[in-house]
């Protein structure tokens, strides 16, 4: 997976970083974000269904959501690792481990984004255009690649079990 995705259109197009909206983690609680063009577009456009990598990234999240869901993210888990992991300890439970909680906020985060989206849609779908800047043919190994670093994962979890 790692491997195509290095390989795929959406990683080597130039348009990536710069585009109107792409996905991010941010280090602070995994807050999942997308982050939009300052300007919104004005013309209201219905959202299509043939494009998956608008339907993937949330094409009518606007930056309002990303920004939410970054602060939000950011508050979450610092509430979650300086107050509630007290508070479940000295009841005599057991806090889950930080990325389990890092998991449940991303999931969480993810949810927020689209509820904001829902509730307050950008005016046009972001549709990813493909600028000829960079050369996007697919690398041919990649499958076995992929394979080999599945491979090497799974054995280094047994090695050192």
């Amino acid at each position: 997976l790692v491997a195509y995705f290095f390989s795929s259109e959406v990683f080597l197009s130039a348009d990536f970083l710069s585009s109107a909206s792409f996905l991010s983690l941010s280090a602070a609680g995994l807050s999942l974000s997308v982050v939009a063009a300052a300007s919104e577009p004005s013309a209201p456009s219905a959202p299509s269904a043939d494009s998956a990598s608008t339907a993937f990234s949330g094409s009518f999240i606007t930056v309002v959501a990303a920004k939410v869901a970054m602060g939000v993210g950011v508050v979450m888990y610092s509430f979650s690792q300086f107050f509630l992991k007290g508070y479940v300890e000295s009841n005599g439970g057991e806090y889950p481990h930080y990325l389990h909680v890092m998991a449940i906020l991303f999931l969480f985060n993810i949810v927020l984004m689209l509820l904001i989206g829902k509730l307050k849609p950008r005016e046009e779908a972001y549709e990813q255009k493909y600028t000829e800047q960079v050369d996007i043919t697919p690398w041919k190994p990649v499958k076995v690649m992929g394979i080999i670093i599945t491979v090497i994962v799974i054995s280094t979890y047994f090695i050192f079990t």
